[in-house]
């Protein structure tokens, strides 16, 4: 019975949320959002060799992840944000939860305006070529080993991008700042566990480039993502978010 008046709370807190929006829907956001380029589809998002001007846990970043986290950010046809020059101010958000479908949040500004992009895809694309063992047919004879190989297919079931107003980005960029994303080490696997959700943060400002990734979202991270969450209108229950 608590959990049920818990869910009514969450459930009258997002109604209340989405009743006071007053966003401007941009139906064409190409002058806003770049894409991913076809060059990028077997590409990393993500620098190989971190950034040392912080102390970071790991010297190198492991291909598994970046197999991983760049196959999903290409099936959303996001650009690659390291390395590149005059992006001006943007950030971004994925969210990769072990039984939900993949989301993505990217926040741009552009002459004093913010603008959020919101995604999600059907499923989490293969990254990887996986072998599936024990597999039977429909009359549950045992058949050979199933090769399974990597496809970063995916298809976005979600989109939509809005013009924020100035005191929401800002917001934003305040709880970066509270988290110190700047000069957070981008990986601490210290609280490891096997099921959960993945949050990692890039962000572009000033011709710097830094990510953070973190499990479940911790320092911050996951704050950050619901913010967002609540200022789009895609629909999330309660019980899915993790």
């Amino acid at each position: 019975m608590k959990q049920l008046h818990k869910l009514k709370y969450y459930i009258l807190t997002v109604v209340i949320l989405t009743s006071c929006r007053s966003h401007d829907i941009i139906s064409n956001d190409e002058n806003v959002f770049e894409r991913a380029k076809q060059s990028d589809s077997l590409s990393f998002y993500f620098p190989a060799s971190l950034n040392n001007e912080t102390k970071r846990k790991n010297p190198s970043y492991n291909n598994f992840e970046q197999k991983w986290y760049s196959s999903a950010l290409y099936s959303f046809k996001e650009p690659i944000l390291q390395n590149k020059k005059d992006l001006g101010t943007i950030y971004r958000i994925l969210w990769l939860r072990s039984f939900h479908q993949p989301v993505c949040f990217t926040i741009k500004k552009v002459d004093q305006r913010y603008y959020l992009s919101t995604k999600m895809l059907d499923r989490q694309p293969s990254f990887y070529t996986n072998i599936i063992l024990g597999n039977t047919n429909d009359k549950g004879e045992p058949i050979s080993d199933t090769l399974e190989k990597e496809d970063r297919l995916a298809y976005i079931i979600f989109k939509e991008v809005l013009q924020l107003r100035e005191s929401e980005g800002k917001y934003f960029e305040n709880l970066l700042e509270k988290i110190t994303f700047w000069n957070l080490p981008s990986i601490d696997r210290s609280n490891m566990s096997t099921d959960g959700s993945q949050w990692v943060v890039e962000g572009y400002k000033n011709g710097k480039y830094n990510f953070v990734e973190r499990q479940n979202g911790e320092n911050g991270l996951r704050e950050c993502g619901l913010y967002l969450l609540n200022i789009s209108s895609l629909k999330i229950s309660s019980r899915d978010i993790y």
